[in-house]
């Protein structure tokens, strides 16, 4: 089997240099769950310096590691390792030639994801993000790690700030993009107002070849700021049956399934297997003195949009 990347394909990529040949079968930013092959990127930050963390990787199996300071073990050596990470990612992004769609929302990226992923793997090889992967570190490492037989990609992005997506979507290129949902989230970097909230969500179009799907009535808020896109405004929620719970997951649907190169009833049946995840809106049945009592779990990181 083709190995994910080669130290000379990374060395290329980075503009870096590597100490010796090697291979790698995945990326990852986390000396702590770094997995066997891996080639572990020491990142820095104000509070953190993953230099010192390369002989930990090593030792957990790492392939190797990008770093900015030569390592006794085998390494590929650059300037700068968040922009060889982003420089990985799109090196990535070049070589793929399939589908790629990417998704935000002010709410529902993570639920949506998980309704494409499983639509576009009844069409063929499908990747997507894991876990909250959608910044300027997740996005270019969930590129970085795409498998060689990816066709269908389905990325997430986030953003708190303006021109955070846009620089995602640049780096993604997606041949299609969705927006779930415009709401007051992180709206405090952006103006404070929908209207804010609507325009850095519209920046998914900045690296778009292809189709926009949002819904019907975001397109007020959305349409000014999407003039130059090619946009499908969904009509109505999905009709069908789902595992998922509340009219916004079928609008959610709805747009998974529009994003579809070719709806086929496999990929309605897929969706409507796909059930919440942890901490995202799942429904816990308790007894408690002998009463059966229902706590919907929706804890992870929930803005109170949807918590409603």
């Amino acid at each position: 089997m083709r190995p994910l990347w080669t130290s000379d394909e990374v060395a290329r990529a980075t503009a870096g240099s590597a100490s010796a040949g090697f291979t790698m079968s995945g990326v990852s930013i986390d000396s702590r769950t770094v997995q066997s092959g891996d080639l572990f990127i020491a990142l820095k930050g104000p509070n953190f310096d993953g230099q010192a963390y390369v002989h930990q990787a090593l030792t957990a199996g790492a392939a190797g590691c990008l770093v900015s300071e030569a390592i006794d073990g085998p390494h590929i050596r650059v300037a700068n390792t968040e922009d060889g990470l982003t420089a990985l990612g799109k090196a990535a992004r070049d070589r793929f030639s399939g589908n790629l769609l990417a998704i935000t929302g002010s709410v529902g990226k993570t639920t949506t994801r998980a309704l494409a992923v499983a639509a576009f793997r009844t069409l063929g090889a499908t990747y997507g993000t894991t876990g909250n992967r959608n910044n300027h570190l997740g996005v270019p490492l969930t590129l970085a790690n795409m498998p060689l037989e990816t066709e269908y990609a389905v990325l997430e992005m986030g953003m708190n700030h303006f021109g955070e997506i846009a620089h995602l979507s640049r780096l993604a290129r997606p041949t299609a993009a969705l927006i779930t949902a415009i709401d007051w989230v992180h709206s405090e970097h952006l103006g404070d107002t929908l209207e804010g909230v609507a325009k850095a969500k519209a920046e998914i179009a900045a690296g778009l070849s292809g189709p926009l799907f949002a819904p019907k009535h975001l397109k007020a808020l959305l349409g000014p700021h999407l003039t130059e896109a090619e946009v499908c405004w969904v009509e109505h929620p999905y009709p069908g049956a789902l595992t998922l719970p509340g009219e916004e997951n079928r609008w959610n649907a709805a747009l998974a399934l529009a994003a579809l190169p070719q709806q086929t009833p496999a990929s309605t049946a897929a969706i409507a297997t796909v059930k919440p995840q942890e901490g995202r809106g799942q429904a816990l049945s308790l007894r408690i003195d002998g009463k059966a009592i229902t706590v919907y779990d929706d804890a992870y990181n929930a803005a109170p949009t949807s918590m409603e």
